[in-house]
């Protein structure tokens, strides 16, 4: 979220130049690229090259670094072109146009009125990229040896340990569910316009 909402914003308020050139490349690069490349490369370079980190994870602060960056460019991604596009949304509708006549300083247009309104689709994809975090990690795990639930989850398929694959799979049903609800109730928190309907 520090990375991709003002990514985002600023993208969608430099429409068409470079600063939004360079988030669109930014993007697709985030997108495209596979998670176990990209911890390939980073371990090659911070941990081969430059030595600065450990090149398998590890519970220490620097151990967690280079799992922690594979992980958010993916969701970097996903939550920058989002946000470009709620506030290209937003930035068209008549409030917007009505807060800047009456000479409301462009912070306060950006702060009260166009990002208030970006957080109903944030904040839903946020809890899917947050419940996909908890049991999607399997990629990563791997190629940094982390002990976590989802190489449990691989190895034990690998495996045929069927109570472990269930187990796993009940969680992570119950984790989306979980996130899911999570999301409804903090939108209807904060969009009066769900509560009414």
């Amino acid at each position: 979220m520090l990375v991709a909402l003002p990514l985002g914003v600023l993208a969608a308020y430099q429409r068409g130049r470079i600063a939004d050139r360079i988030a669109q490349i930014i993007v697709a690069l985030g997108g495209s690229v596979p998670g176990f490349w990209i911890g390939l490369l980073l371990i090659l370079l911070f941990a081969v090259q430059l030595h600065l980190l450990p090149a398998f994870g590890s519970p220490t602060p620097q151990g967690i670094v280079l799992p922690a960056i594979v992980l958010a460019v993916a969701n970097i991604a996903v939550l920058t072109r989002l946000t470009r596009a709620s506030v290209l949304d937003v930035l068209g509708q008549e409030f917007v146009t009505v807060a800047r006549a009456k000479g409301l300083a462009e912070r306060a247009v950006t702060v009260r009125h166009v990002l208030r309104n970006t957080y109903v689709p944030m904040l839903t994809v946020l809890g899917l990229v947050f419940a996909n975090l908890m049991v999607g990690t399997a990629v990563v795990e791997y190629v940094f040896a982390w002990p976590g639930i989802g190489r449990l989850a691989v190895d034990s398929a690998l495996l045929r340990d069927q109570p472990v694959v269930v187990g796993f799979t009940v969680a992570a049903g119950l984790i989306f569910t979980v996130m899911n609800l999570l999301v409804d109730v903090g939108i209807a928190a904060l969009d009066p316009r769900v509560r009414s309907a």
